[in-house]
C-alpha cells in the first residue's frame, strides 16, 4: 500500500470549508462545527445532521475509498520518431474525429513549447494554428498539435469539484449593480437572438439535458460549422447565431475592436435570453471551440454534491492559499448555467455590469469574476 502525496490543499481546521443550515431549526454554526468535527469523534447523530439534505458545505469531503484521478503526463522520450505511417494516421484521424488531432511522434526541430502545431505536409511547426488551410500564404492540408509539448494543469490525486455558494434566503441582498444602457442592450440581444441560426439535428429532439450556444460573425462562419459538426459527433444539441456585419451600427464594423467588446458585453444578455427561449439549462461556447466527447458534467446528476446552478472553469480553484482559491479568476470560454433562481440572477447581475459605461471596454470574465465574489461569501 502506497499514500498519495499530491492530495489537494485544504484548511485543515475547516476541511469541509464554511457549512450552511438548510434546516430552520438547525443553526449555521452547528453545521460548521459537527461537519468539520474529525469522523472518529462525531456521534451517530452528528454524523446524521450533517447529511446534504441539513446541512450544505462549500467543499466535499474525500474518503479513503474515493478513486484516484488519472495522470495524463506524456514522457516525450518514450515517443516514436516522425514515420510516414504516423503521418498518415495523423492525417486520417484529422478527417475522422473532431478537433486537431495529436502528433504521435516525438516533436523535432523547431516544435517547443510556443511553436506547437505542426504542418504533417513539411514537418514544419508554428506558433499559430494552421488550420483553416486556406491560408496561401502558410500553405498546408492538414496539422497536428504536440500535446507532449504543452505545460498540463496541475496534478492532484483528488477531484474537487469547487465550492458552493451558500443557500439563497428569501430577504437576502441580490447582486445589482449600477449600469446604463441596459434596455438598449436588451432589445440588441433580442434583434440578434431572432436572426439567422444554424441547428444540430439533435435539437429536434423531444428532451435535451442541455444546448450548448454560441455567437459568430460572417468572418467566423468556419468555425461556427465545425463547432456545430463537433456537436453532432457527440450528440449535443448546438445553436450557432449570426451577429451581422453592421449590427452594432457604421461606428462598430466587423473585426473593429469596438465589434469585438460590443459582442463581448452581450454575452450574459444573449445568454439569459436562450435560458429564456429553450427553458433549457445552456452552456455558452466561444464559437472556437469544439466537443472532444460529451461533456458529462453538464448532465443532471453529475456532480457529487448536487446539481449546480453555474459551472465555470476557475483558474484559482486549485490555489494553495485558502483566500485565493475562494476568489474567483475565471473564463468565460465556456460557462453553465441551469434553470435555477441563481443562476439567472447572477446573469442579471453580469448582464447590468456590462451594461455599465466604464465597463465598455472590459473583458467580461474580469466583470463575471466581480459578480461571482458576493455570490461565494455570506451577505
Amino acid at each position: 500500500m502506497c499514500c498519495q502525496s499530491d492530495l489537494p490543499t485544504c484548511d485543515p481546521l475547516r476541511p469541509r470549508g464554511e457549512c450552511y443550515s438548510l434546516k430552520y431549526t438547525i443553526s449555521d454554526a452547528w453545521c460548521d462545527s459537527v461537519c468539520n468535527a474529525p469522523r472518529d469523534g462525531v456521534s451517530q447523530y452528528h454524523q446524521a445532521v450533517c447529511e446534504p439534505t441539513k446541512c450544505q458545505c462549500e467543499e466535499m469531503g474525500h474518503l479513503k475509498s474515493d478513486p484516484i484521478e488519472e495522470k495524463a503526463a506524456i514522457n516525450i522520450t518514450e515517443m516514436p520518431d516522425r514515420t510516414e505511417h504516423l503521418v498518415r494516421r495523423v492525417e486520417a484521424s484529422e478527417v475522422r474525429k473532431t478537433g486537431l488531432p495529436d502528433c504521435l511522434w516525438k516533436p523535432g526541430p523547431g516544435c517547443t513549447n510556443t511553436t506547437p502545431y505542426e504542418c504533417t505536409d513539411n514537418g514544419k511547426c508554428s506558433a499559430d494554428n494552421w488550420y483553416p488551410y486556406e491560408d496561401w500564404a502558410r500553405p498546408c492540408k492538414s496539422s497536428c498539435l504536440h500535446v507532449a509539448l504543452l505545460n498540463p494543469a496541475p496534478y492532484y490525486a483528488l477531484w474537487r469539484p469547487g465550492p458552493l455558494a451558500r443557500p439563497f434566503v428569501e430577504g437576502d441582498k441580490l447582486p445589482h449593480y449600477e449600469h446604463s444602457g441596459m434596455e438598449g442592450h436588451l432589445q440588441l440581444t433580442k434583434k440578434v437572438a431572432s436572426g439567422p441560426i444554424l441547428l444540430t439535428p439533435f435539437c429536434k429532439k423531444r428532451s435535451n439535458p442541455f444546448v450548448g450556444v454560441t455567437l459568430f460573425s460572417q468572418s467566423y462562419e468556419v468555425k461556427a460549422h465545425r463547432l456545430l459538426e463537433s456537436c453532432k459527433r457527440v450528440g449535443v444539441c448546438c445553436k450557432a447565431t449570426l451577429l451581422p456585419a453592421d449590427v452594432f451600427g457604421p461606428g462598430a464594423p466587423e473585426g473593429s475592436e469596438t465589434f469585438r467588446f460590443k459582442t463581448i458585453s452581450m454575452k450574459p444578455s444573449f445568454i439569459l435570453s436562450q435560458l429564456k427561449a429553450t427553458q433549457l439549462p445552456v452552456v455558452f461556447l466561444d464559437v472556437d471551440l469544439e466537443f472532444h466527447k460529451l461533456p458529462e458534467l453538464f448532465l443532471p446528476g453529475s456532480w457529487p454534491d448536487g446539481d449546480r446552478d453555474v459551472a465555470i472553469f476557475n483558474y484559482w480553484g486549485n490555489e494553495t492559499n485558502i483566500t485565493n482559491r475562494r476568489t474567483p479568476n475565471t473564463g468565460s470560454g465556456v460557462v453553465f448555467f441551469n434553470q435555477t433562481f441563481k443562476a439567472k440572477k447572477l446573469l442579471v447581475a453580469w448582464a447590468e455590469a456590462m451594461a455599465y459605461s466604464h465597463n465598455r471596454w472590459r473583458i467580461s470574465t474580469l466583470t463575471l469574476a466581480s459578480s461571482l465574489t458576493p455570490a461565494l461569501t455570506p451577505t
